[in-house]
C-alpha cells in the first residue's frame, strides 16, 4: 500500500512538471527602443533606434524624426548591425528647435507609426560623460540554467558586464554604450554595438527567446571588450577595457 502511495505521488509529480514545461513562452511585441526620451533634450542631439530583427530587418523600414505633425528633418544616417540587432543613427543636418516636441516615426508594410516622442530644452550638450573607478566592474562568460514552465530564458551563454560610471540612476538611462569587442580592439573604428543606455549589469547576447541577440560573442582565450559612455550629442567618454575568457562559460546553477 505505501509502494503504491509513493508511485501515485511520484506520477502526480511527473504530470504537474510535464504540464509546467508544456506551457509556452509568451513574447511581447518587438517594439524599437530609441533614445533620446523625455524632456529637456540638447538640441544638439542624435537619435538612436535600436530594432530587433523580430521587428523587422533594417532594409525594410523607413525611419525619421520630425516636429510633432510637421515635415521630417534633413538627417545623415548611419546604420550598425550586430548579431540579430540593428542600430540606426540619425543626424540631423541642423541643430534641432529649442522647446519643441519632436516625434519618431517608423514606415512598415507601408504603414507610419509614431514610437518614441521627446521635447528640447535651449542648451547644447557640452560635458562628456565619465567613469566611475576602474568603469567595468566585472566581467564573466556565463551559462546560466534554462528553466521550464514558460521561462523564455534560453540558457545561452553570454558575456555578464558590470558596469560603473559616475552620476545616478537617471543620469546612466540617457547614455549610450559603445561596445566594441575582438582579438584587437581599433577605436577609430565604429563600436560593434551601441546600447540603449547604462544598466548596471548589462548581458550581451542572447538570453532571451522574447529577444534578439545584440552581440555574436568570438570563442578566444583572450578576448578584449572595450567600451566608452556617449551622451546623447555624441560627446564621449575615455576608454575602458578588459580581456576575458570565452572559451569555456562558467555554468550557473539552476
Amino acid at each position: 500500500m505505501r509502494l503504491l502511495i509513493i508511485a501515485i505521488a511520484i506520477a502526480i509529480a511527473i504530470a504537474k512538471i510535464a504540464a509546467r514545461d508544456a506551457e509556452a513562452c509568451t513574447c511581447g511585441p518587438a517594439l524599437p527602443s530609441i533614445s533620446p526620451s523625455g524632456n529637456d533634450v540638447p538640441i544638439d542631439a542624435t537619435v538612436m533606434i535600436w530594432v530587433q530583427q523580430r521587428y523587422a530587418k533594417v532594409p525594410a523600414l523607413n525611419v525619421g524624426v520630425r516636429p510633432l505633425g510637421g515635415k521630417f528633418l534633413k538627417v545623415d544616417i548611419k546604420t550598425r548591425t550586430s548579431a540579430e540587432t540593428s542600430v540606426i543613427e540619425l543626424v540631423p543636418k541642423q541643430s534641432l528647435t529649442a522647446y519643441t516636441r519632436y516625434e519618431v516615426v517608423v514606415e512598415r508594410n507601408g504603414k507610419q507609426e509614431r514610437i518614441e516622442s521627446f521635447t528640447t530644452g535651449t542648451a547644447k550638450s557640452t560635458i562628456k560623460p565619465a567613469w566611475k573607478a576602474q568603469g567595468i566592474g566585472r566581467i564573466r562568460f556565463v551559462k546560466p540554467a534554462k528553466f521550464g514552465g514558460g521561462s523564455c530564458l534560453t540558457g545561452d551563454p553570454h558575456l555578464e558586464v558590470v558596469w560603473m560610471a559616475a552620476g545616478d540612476r537617471a543620469d546612466h538611462a540617457k547614455l549610450r554604450v559603445g561596445v566594441w569587442i575582438g582579438t584587437t580592439i581599433d577605436l577609430a573604428k565604429p563600436p560593434t554595438i551601441y546600447l540603449d543606455g547604462l544598466r548596471a549589469v548589462e548581458k550581451l547576447g542572447r538570453t532571451s527567446s522574447c529577444a534578439s541577440s545584440n552581440l555574436r560573442i568570438p570563442t578566444d582565450k583572450a578576448l578584449k571588450v572595450a567600451a566608452k559612455l556617449f551622451d546623447v550629442a555624441g560627446n564621449a567618454s575615455d576608454e575602458r577595457e578588459v580581456v576575458t575568457d570565452t572559451t569555456q562559460p562558467i555554468t550557473e546553477p539552476p
